[in-house]
């Protein structure tokens, strides 16, 4: 589009109404009551489709005109109100008589069939309502495309021609099952949305007081909210107030999640969802925990046998009849997902809920970790729970700080068949006495 203003010699003039002003002349005075106001002035806009080679003109109420299209602020301001302006405009008639029907539209959008978005027309009606500063329109557009996107990338008009602002809203208006679906017919327009997607979600993040952690002894990345109700693995089992089990994620203090990001190295799609995983807090309907959507692979068992009542049949690890942690197992399965069955009644079918657990395990591939390798099968005998590992301390003989007679020491030495006499045997009793 394209504005042209020019200023006319004394003898030409401009005729509206039957007003008949000369303009042109210092001495000329313009009374005021002769002066009308904005709201009383027609703007003519001269619309110039050079595709078609059709030329048409357009009037408008110039405060109408001003109030929905601010582009023509800049031109049609108060300073210079008492110019000649005349307007050219070069883009398609159709569309332009669109935007002409729908400023002058009692509501809107939709309110007559020649203010109707579709397919065809939203995307050129979004480019142009964007230049002339329609923002309402704007918007109305970018949700008519969030809403039918997979439909809209068909139509005629490239939607990478507009705006990173116009980008942004789009890419928060779709839903992430249409960028499933777009993505092998439009990959660039995919590519950058999901840049979008990403670089609104951190700055979400950014703004919360929790955030993204991840586990110094699993590894696990997590949302920091989550972690009262999530297990790790690899923690020292600690005794809650209720007298249960407890297994905390512990946070580095040196992780960030921009530098997690930028390490992956891979593109915005991948970045996106990894990162969506590690958002969501899942519950698995097999082992009854909770867990990050990064783990959706990590449901670790014991297959069941029945050889040994006191170790694993399949890796040779004790068993604990005290033990109620689900998190030990010498394989590893895709989890189960459901809900607690003590907040079932809480959701109904259709919930958002639903919708996750949708999402997850149609990207498990790229939102899971690798599975974990096999748990390292304690040395046998060693029976101890982990719980009580730590407390444990290795027995030591009394007869550490016993000092034994060296004739004892001699026959221990000539390797003698009965070192044990009564002699050595009182001496022993003498010597143990002492030390008590």
């Amino acid at each position: 589009m394209q504005r042209k203003s020019t200023s006319k010699g004394p003898q030409d003039s401009v005729t509206n109404k039957g007003l008949r002003t000369v303009r042109g002349s210092v001495d000329e005075k313009v009374e005021p009551s002769k002066v009308r106001k904005a709201k009383d002035e027609t703007i003519v806009i001269h619309v110039c489709d050079e595709f078609r080679k059709v030329n048409k003109d357009f009037s408008c109420n110039k405060a109408l005109l001003l109030e929905n299209m601010r582009y023509f602020s800049a031109y049609l301001s108060d300073t210079n109100s008492h110019e000649d302006i005349d307007i050219s405009v070069h883009c398609d008639v159709g569309i332009f008589e669109w935007l002409y029907n729908y400023i002058h539209a009692p509501q809107g959008v939709g309110t007559s069939p020649l203010t109707k978005l579709a397919l065809d027309n939203v995307t050129p009606i979004l480019i142009s309502s964007d230049f002339l500063q329609m923002d309402f329109l704007v918007n109305e557009c970018t949700t008519f495309i969030g809403v039918h996107l997979e439909s809209v990338v068909d139509m005629p008009g490239d939607l990478l021609c507009v705006s990173e602002a116009i980008l942004d809203s789009i890419a928060l208006k779709c839903s992430l099952e249409q960028l499933d679906v777009i993505e092998p017919r439009k990959e660039k327009l995919c590519h950058k949305l999901y840049a979008k997607r990403l670089a609104a979600l951190l700055a979400n993040l950014k703004q919360l007081e929790t955030g993204l952690d991840q586990c110094a002894a699993c590894g696990v990345i997590h949302f920091s909210g989550h972690r009262p109700f999530l297990t790790c693995r690899e923690a020292t089992p600690s005794v809650g107030r209720h007298g249960q089990v407890v297994c905390r994620h512990e946070p580095r203090s040196d992780w960030k999640v921009d530098a997690w990001i930028k390490s992956l190295g891979v593109g915005p799609k991948t970045m996106y969802w990894k990162l969506w995983g590690a958002l969501q807090c899942l519950y698995c309907v097999e082992c009854r925990l909770f867990f990050a959507g990064s783990e959706l692979k990590e449901c670790v068992y014991h297959p069941p046998t029945t050889t040994d009542e006191n170790r694993h049949g399949c890796c040779g690890a004790p068993k604990f009849a005290a033990d109620a942690r689900a998190t030990r197992g010498c394989q590893s399965k895709y989890h189960t997902l459901g809900r607690p069955y003590e907040l079932r009644g809480l959701y109904v079918s259709g919930s958002p809920l639903d919708r996750i657990h949708e999402l997850a395990l149609s990207h498990i591939d790229i939102i899971a970790r690798d599975k974990p390798g096999p748990v390292p099968v304690p040395a046998t005998g060693s029976g101890i729970h982990d719980m009580l590992r730590p407390c444990v301390v290795a027995l030591k003989s009394m007869l550490v700080h016993v000092d034994v007679p060296s004739d004892l020491i001699k026959n221990l030495k000539s390797n003698t068949g009965d070192i044990s006499t009564p002699q050595t045997r009182k001496q022993w009793k003498i010597d143990l006495y002492d030390c008590i």
